[in-house]
């Protein structure tokens, strides 16, 4: 709600996804539009963004190497297709094609991966001007977890979603 009100489609989108579908940061900052099946709402999650030693962000398959599909709910569809158009606007404002087959769904001015780091000093803002209590990004992905568990979503349904080749890194990290 408090990002809803800051009126910047983008940071609401990008922790609205990452609420509604579980994903780790590293995934949905290498995801690009391609990776979205409106038609079936789905994300088909393949790839990361990382850093290295010399905090350059380099390209590099799932935590787990696999690859999956998330399904996304209407809502969370509707709002990408809204960020979408909103994007593409800002993108050929600025002289990029946007309508490229390797277009990111969340990339910097510079029309490329976005620093990682960027996510936690936008929701510090928004924690400290709403006195909110601090959430990390990944705080989302627990979020996201614990509200499955709670619709009674199986451990193995969560598992899946989640990436995890093992249920019990799913029972020890997220389950409690």
């Amino acid at each position: 709600t408090c990002l809803k009100s800051e009126n910047d489609i983008k940071k609401y989108t990008l922790f609205h996804v990452l609420a509604y579908t579980g994903m780790r940061k590293g995934e949905l900052l290498a995801l690009k539009w391609k990776d979205i099946d409106f038609e079936k709402c789905e994300i088909t999650v393949s790839k990361a963004i990382s850093l290295d030693d010399t905090n350059k962000i380099y390209l590099k398959t799932t935590k787990t190497g696999k690859t999956r599909i998330i399904s996304i709910d209407p809502g969370t569809k509707n709002i990408l297709i809204e960020w979408k158009k909103q994007q593409m606007k800002d993108c050929m404002a600025q002289g990029f094609n946007a309508k490229s087959k390797t277009q990111l769904v969340f990339s910097n001015k510079y029309n490329s991966y976005m620093q990682p780091s960027l996510t936690q000093k936008w929701l510090k803002k928004i924690t400290d001007t709403y006195e909110l209590k601090t959430i990390t990004t990944h705080g989302f992905r627990h979020t996201h977890c614990s509200l499955l568990f709670e619709a009674g979503v199986t451990i193995k349904e969560v598992q899946d979603r989640l990436g995890h080749t093992d249920v019990q890194t799913t029972m020890n990290i997220y389950a409690h």
